[in-house]
């Protein structure tokens, strides 16, 4: 019976836990801008796409994030490449679940699928929402969009992509929930 259950005691745990540490959303924020920087200096591929990024806010399960696109960002016609897209995605969706219990232990991708709008070019300023809508037992599902900004204001949608991913923090927890159990059936 205790096995059953384990998903749901999981889940519940995820969502008090920021309570439970007396975190508000600029503790968050502080929190994803600090994991995005380490991101920078441990993947190249980040650190290349991403130096100029600015994290605007993080609460749980929304990270917003804005950035102007540089020639590292753009394809031979001079628009959003759309693999730079799905490295935003990957990007915005591990720090979007992040912030659902300062955790950002993540392993491989199960799935990815982006969608293109319309265009950005060189020079635009681009914003980036990434929403983790549901962390429980061994996954994590994320959404995020990306769009044109003008005066910090969204006008169009480039982007819109899911990703989901194995979170390793809950594969412990479940390792450890199904060793319990085959102790207490011996």
């Amino acid at each position: 019976m205790l096995y059953r259950n384990t998903q749901g005691i999981v889940a519940m745990a995820q969502e008090l836990l920021p309570q439970w540490m007396g975190l508000t959303d600029e503790s968050i924020t502080c929190y994803i801008r600090q994991l995005a920087t380490e991101q920078l200096l441990k993947s190249p591929i980040y650190d290349f796409l991403l130096s100029n990024v600015t994290i605007k806010s993080a609460t749980k399960g929304i990270v917003r994030a804005k950035l102007r696109l540089t020639r590292n960002h753009v394809n031979s016609d001079g628009k959003l490449h759309s693999s730079v897209s799905t490295a935003f995605v990957v990007w915005a969706g591990t720090l979007a679940i992040g912030t659902w219990n300062m955790s950002c232990r993540t392993s491989n991708a199960t799935d990815i699928h982006v969608n293109y709008g319309s265009p950005a070019e060189e020079g635009d300023e681009v914003g980036i929402l990434g929403r983790a809508e549901n962390v429980n037992g061994l996954l994590a599902f994320t959404w995020v969009t990306i769009f044109k900004l003008e005066n910090g204001n969204p006008i169009r949608v480039i982007a819109r992509g899911t990703h989901t991913k194995r979170v390793m923090a809950n594969r412990i927890l479940h390792e450890a929930f199904r060793t319990t159990k085959a102790k207490f059936a011996n």
